[in-house]
Parts: C-alpha cells; structure tokens; sequence
C-alpha cells in the first residue's frame, strides 16, 4: 500500500484527499462506528496498565454503555500524578516522545502528555488535511505541489503545537521556518515578522496559534 508521501509525490490527487478528508463523508453512524471501535482499543490497552486500573478501578468495560456506566469523568489531576512525572511504567505503550501544553497557575507548569509511534502515524493524514483545507476551494482539489513551502508558525516542540510538525515526514519536502519564542506576548509579533520576510520569497502558506 503506497504511503501518503508516494501519493503526494505521484500526484494522485483524489486518492490523496480521499485518503486525509475522507472522512467528511462518512454518514453520522459510519463515524460513531470508528469511534466506537477505537474506544474499544483503548480500553483493551489500558486494562492492562497502572494508569488504566486507576482510572476505571475493578471496573472492565466491554460496551460503550458499560463504559459510560462504570467510568467516572476525569481531568487532568486524575493522570498528573503519572504524567507530571513522565512515568512510562504506568503506560499501555512505551511513548517515542513527550509533549506539553499549558499548565495550571500555581502548581504546574505545563501538562506533560505522552505520544507513541501509532499516534504520529494517525496524526500525519490529520496534518496533511489540514493543508488541504486550508488550502482548496472544494473538493479533491489540491493545490499546493511538491517543494513549495509552509511557515509553521507555531510554538516549538516540546509544545503539543510544535511536535505536530514533526508527523510530517521529511520526504514531502514541505520546509518549516520558525519565528517563535516561547513567551505569548511575543508571538504575534514574531509571526508578523516572519511573513514580512516570507512574502517575497513566495511562500504559499502560513499557520499559527491563536493569540
């Protein structure tokens, strides 16, 4: 099965976005199927882990009803203390990297989130239909080719933001330059910046991160 790279490359336009948007199409009970199935994955995963025994207790789900039934809401203090620590011995999969967002004024810095291979793998496809989207005029129409140039104007990794950057695989030959600091205030100044220096060298796209 040839890659999303391969297609891109080949210029199989409507296997590409049928591949990425696809999913826009799928009638409401086609979608909560593929969620319904991936839950399913997720609690086989996580029966077998410290973070998932915490989490849902004696508790072992079969259905989305009984998981809904038996396991309580959560946020983000109920994973903190295995997170926080970026333990990988709580985890139902060893993780290739750490991500953060913004933490929690007066006792955390940044929430701390785990990302294994499978999940850059789901997010590459997600990546490349946000190009397409913010990019065609209506369906299957891809308009942007190979070595043109994205400004990825978002904070860099280990910001959740920024490693989304690195799904992309290096063959599509999409270059990434970046004006970005980590302080907020500074971000829509260095992002104006960057396009002033972008604009004549023609490149095609820009994203950032809301103010």
């Amino acid at each position: 099965m040839a890659t999303l790279s391969e297609i891109f490359q080949q210029g199989s336009n409507k296997e590409l976005w049928q591949k990425c948007c696809g999913f826009i199409d799928l009638s409401m009970q086609e979608f909560m199927n593929i969620q319904e199935r991936l839950l399913k994955e997720q609690l086989v995963l996580l029966k077998k882990c410290e973070l998932g025994r915490s989490i849902m207790g004696k508790a072992s789900p079969a259905t989305i009803a009984e998981f809904r039934d038996t396991v309580p809401l959560t946020t983000y203090e109920d994973y903190a203390p295995y997170l926080l620590k970026r333990r990988m011995d709580v985890l139902p999969k060893k993780p290739i990297m750490w991500q953060y967002t913004s933490g929690k004024y007066g006792e955390y810095a940044h929430r701390w989130a785990p990302v294994t291979s499978r999940q850059l793998e789901e997010i590459e496809p997600l990546i490349m239909a946000l190009v397409l989207f913010s990019s065609c005029k209506q369906r299957n129409d891809v308009t942007f080719k190979l070595n043109d140039n994205v400004f990825y104007g978002m904070a860099p990794p280990p910001y959740a933001t920024g490693s989304i950057a690195r799904a992309m695989r290096r063959d599509y030959s999409i270059f990434y330059r970046r004006f970005i600091r980590q302080k907020r205030l500074l971000l829509k100044k260095e992002f104006s910046k960057g396009l002033t220096w972008l604009y004549p060298k023609g490149w095609i796209c820009a994203w950032r991160s809301p103010a």
